[in-house]
């Protein structure tokens, strides 16, 4: 694996110079001639090669260190629901008990015709990452012609389609099972054609962005921020027509209203389980309905400056340069459009890539921003990623004009330096990451699953604080915990305003037949002596189950990303058999 990387690293340096290296050409009247236009096809191609390539060294060093999985549990929980709408049991998670327990249907629901097809769970994983990289790859071609729309030149474009292609945190995001490539690309698809619109103000065009619109919020409820954005930059500052609005507005709504009715069919509330558990209490909506002045003061003045920090924080993991372009980025589009009466370009860009994170710390806060990887923040990440590109590629333009060519090009080799160390450094880093995080998963949750599976009967009823891979694998009837899946369970929490107090009262009253818990979450019921310990199973090098891990950067030199370290922490799951008397 190491002479891979090896060649990876001089594939990418050698990349980085036919870029640069090349003369660039004038798109006049955005018309080019057809050899042109293959050229430019020709290149993207290569990007794209490059970056399923490594893409697959990512799953190529996951085979040589474990079974073929996913780095957290999650996407576990996602491929259960698809099974059993495969099955015919509907939008359930134990067969035909409907529950809203996916906060991204729309993903789950893509998941179902690898269940359809593919006979092994092996197979259905290495599927499943196939087609996060394949969506991972529309999202790259709609940044490359985003980015040509915006400057008339192929190479910026090129560029912007290598730094979020390579950009570790979606690469580990591509592949994770998760739903985070599809909402990345329909969030570049509608920065996209927003920015075309603007230009070419078609009907058709605004119908379809606001159906998309809709539909991202299937894919990422959080995507809901981007129509917020659509409405503040389209309708107070470019003044389009009040009529466009009401029709965007009445079409987003009809969409909206649909997700509700889905999620109150399923678990008599408009919203999903998993904001009902993780995010309801600390909500901008609880604070303002309880009229907690407290509580919305520490949602205003702390957590929304703090996701806005952890975003920064986590940008700069991935490649300090994108935080400098982002910002250079943003400052000339705002610059713009201040100065510019006519032809002013849209701000959605800007406010995707600075106010997404704040705005979630300010309306639904759930641990920080860069949690999982920032698996909640991806489609920020990749569109800073593309701004800090076009803020860069201005900068040079305007420096073009005061400055002798020699000092620039040196200028832009050193950046290039910067970049390409930066993005070696971190790649060499997550391909490890990603490969550690499948690892305990598989041999915590995964192993606990086919465990139970072995050792316990059919029509056996399991508590667990884990709904993903351990029910996939048992096909056993789950009570989750955390409540997930278990909606009734969050009335206990409710009652003894306390999770894990009220976890421990349900499970008193429901009398499981067995519970697979980590002890430290619950030490209420591993003291009691109405269970007894069956198994145990302990993982010491665990960087993925029941801690929440968190890169950190050990060293820094200049704005060099010199060191990126995670310390594992050992993982124990008990399992257990409740004794009935």
């Amino acid at each position: 694996m190491l002479e891979q990387s090896c060649m990876a690293n001089l594939l990418l340096i050698q990349l980085f110079k036919f870029l640069y290296m090349r003369k660039k050409k004038d798109y006049q009247n955005n018309s080019v001639s057809s050899k042109t236009s293959n050229h430019k096809i020709l290149k993207l191609s290569l990007v794209i090669v490059f970056v399923v390539i490594l893409q697959i060294s990512y799953i190529i060093y996951e085979s040589k260190c474990t079974e073929p999985g996913f780095p957290l549990d999650d996407p576990w929980i996602h491929m259960q629901f698809a099974k059993n709408i495969a099955n015919g049991n509907g939008f359930s998670y134990n067969p035909d008990q409907l529950v809203a327990g996916s906060t991204a249907p729309l993903w789950t629901i893509m998941l179902v015709p690898v269940h359809w097809f593919v006979p092994t769970i092996p197979s259905r994983v290495i599927f499943t990452k196939i087609l996060g990289i394949f969506i991972f790859v529309v999202c790259l071609v709609l940044v490359f012609f985003f980015a040509f729309e915006i400057t008339k030149d192929s190479y910026p474009a090129l560029f912007a389609t290598f730094a979020v292609g390579t950009n570790v945190h979606l690469n580990w995001g591509a592949i994770s099972g998760l739903e985070i490539p599809l909402y990345v690309m329909l969030t570049i698809l509608i920065l996209y054609l927003n920015h075309k619109s603007i230009n070419n103000a078609k009907v058709s065009r605004r119908y379809i962005l606001s159906v998309l619109l809709g539909l991202s919020i299937y894919a990422r409820p959080e995507c809901g921020l981007l129509f917020l954005f659509y409405l503040i930059d389209n309708f107070l500052f470019l003044k389009r027509p009040k009529k466009e609005a009401v029709s965007t507005v009445l079409i987003f709504s009809a969409i909206l209203i649909l997700y509700f009715i889905f999620n109150y069919t399923l678990s008599g509330s408009i919203f999903p389980n998993t904001f009902r558990v993780k995010a309801q209490a600390n909500s901008l909506i609880t604070a303002l309905l309880t009229m907690n002045t407290r509580h919305l003061m520490w949602l205003i003045f702390k957590m929304t400056p703090a996701y806005f920090g952890q975003f920064l924080a986590h940008l700069f993991k991935a490649n300090p340069l994108f935080v400098i372009g982002a910002f250079i980025g943003a400052i000339i589009i705002i610059s713009r459009r201040l100065q510019f009466k006519t032809d002013r370009p849209s701000m959605m860009l800007v406010f995707t890539s600075f106010l997404y994170a704040p705005l979630i710390g300010l309306i639904s806060p759930f641990i920080s921003a860069d949690f999982h990887e920032g698996r909640y923040i991806a489609n920020q990440i990749a569109s800073a990623s593309l701004l800090s590109v076009l803020g860069f590629y201005w900068l040079f333009q305007m420096l073009k004009k005061q400055m002798a060519k020699k000092p620039l090009n040196i200028m832009l080799g050193i950046l290039c330096g910067i970049f390409l160390y930066n993005t070696i450094v971190a790649q060499v880093f997550m391909i490890k990451f990603y490969a550690s995080n499948v690892k305990s998963i598989n041999e915590i949750q995964v192993k606990a699953g086919k465990w139970i599976k072995k050792y316990t009967p059919h029509d056996a009823i399991i508590a667990v604080n884990d709904v993903g891979a351990i029910a996939y694998f048992s096909n056993r009837n789950i009570i989750d915990l955390c409540g997930l899946v278990t909606p009734e369970i969050i009335n206990y929490f409710n009652r003894y305003k306390n999770n894990k107090i009220g976890a421990y009262y349900y499970v008193l009253e429901k009398k499981p037949d067995y519970l697979v818990i980590f002890p430290r979450w619950f030490p209420g019921l591993t003291d009691t002596n109405q269970f007894q310990i069956l198994h145990r199973i302990r993982y010491d090098k665990n960087t993925a189950s029941e801690w929440v891990f968190i890169p950190d950067v050990e060293s820094y030199f200049g704005i060099i990303l010199k060191k990126l370290k995670v310390k594992p922490l050992s993982s124990e799951k008990w399992i257990l058999k409740f004794k009935k008397s």
